[in-house]
């Protein structure tokens, strides 16, 4: 027999050492895309998902307070009219505020899932294209969704009452708008199975969103009973973090949940 025979085959499965670390498998027979370990996979979307509620943050945070009247103090008490013309000032501040803040963070997840998506494909012109994408669409829908639904909230709002249930329902609405919008952007980066538009990914998004206002509602309640968490913007900057994080990477986490047995690396 010859050398060649002797010599032991490559075996063409095994990853190149000079591609990316965490490319160590393949997604199919005669896909030449690598796809990452269930590690990575986990590693990397939830990682954008805490970087995403990071930037948010700090993007939206200076805006905070900007937009609402600033209070003047008048000899006696105000009239009826200069009550009500405050009130509907300080209702167009608070809109304005959360409609950048939604539209923000909806922007930046839709991003960074967009991008991660295309990473984990394989393919850097994919996540760009996801996540610019994912930019535009979570922006608008950020600020529509508040637009429409944060006039439930001045409606039903009572001061004095228990207003957990309106707050989860409220925030809750807005973010799942915000996370499928992020879903949708990862499954277009990712596009698994040759999907576009991959309902999976919306639903997960969607619904680790409701997750991520409810457990920042139930866990804010008790943590900062006095920092008004049941507001759409929570009156101090810990929970106001707090609360875009909570968000963030729950929908980094349903996205990954979604994926269902391939997250798992089955």
């Amino acid at each position: 027999m010859s050398s060649l025979d002797d010599a032991p085959s490559s075996d063409l499965t095994q990853p190149d050492p000079a591609a990316a670390p965490f490319a160590v498998e393949l997604a199919s027979e005669g896909d030449p895309v690598r796809r990452p370990a269930a590690f990575w996979f986990w590693s990397l979307t939830l990682a954008a998902g805490l970087v995403a509620g990071i930037f948010s943050w700090f993007l939206t945070e200076p805006l905070y307070g900007r937009f609402r009247p600033t209070p003047v103090a008048a000899a006696g008490l105000p009239t009826i009219e200069e009550s009500n013309a405050n009130e509907l000032k300080s209702r167009k501040g608070a809109m304005i505020e959360t409609s950048l803040t939604f539209g923000m963070l909806g922007a930046i997840l839709g991003l960074t899932l967009g991008l991660i998506g295309g990473v984990v494909r394989g393919s850097i012109r994919a996540g760009l294209a996801a996540g610019a994408l994912g930019l535009v669409l979570g922006a608008i829908g950020g600020c529509l969704a508040n637009r429409i639904i944060m006039p439930l909230h001045h409606g039903l709002y009572r001061p004095d009452g228990s207003d957990l249930g309106l707050a989860i329902l409220v925030q809750g609405s807005i973010c799942a708008v915000v996370g499928a919008i992020a879903g949708g952007a990862f499954g277009l980066g990712l596009g698994d199975r040759g999907r576009r538009l991959d309902f999976r990914f919306i639903t997960g998004g969607l619904l680790g969103a409701l997750v991520g206002v409810v457990v920042f509602q139930m866990a804010g309640a008790i943590a900062f009973p006095f920092d008004d968490v049941t507001l759409p913007l929570s009156a101090t900057r810990a929970t106001r973090f707090f609360a875009q994080e909570s968000v963030a990477i729950f929908v980094a986490l349903g996205v990954v949940l979604a994926r269902g047995p391939e997250a798992r690396g089955k």
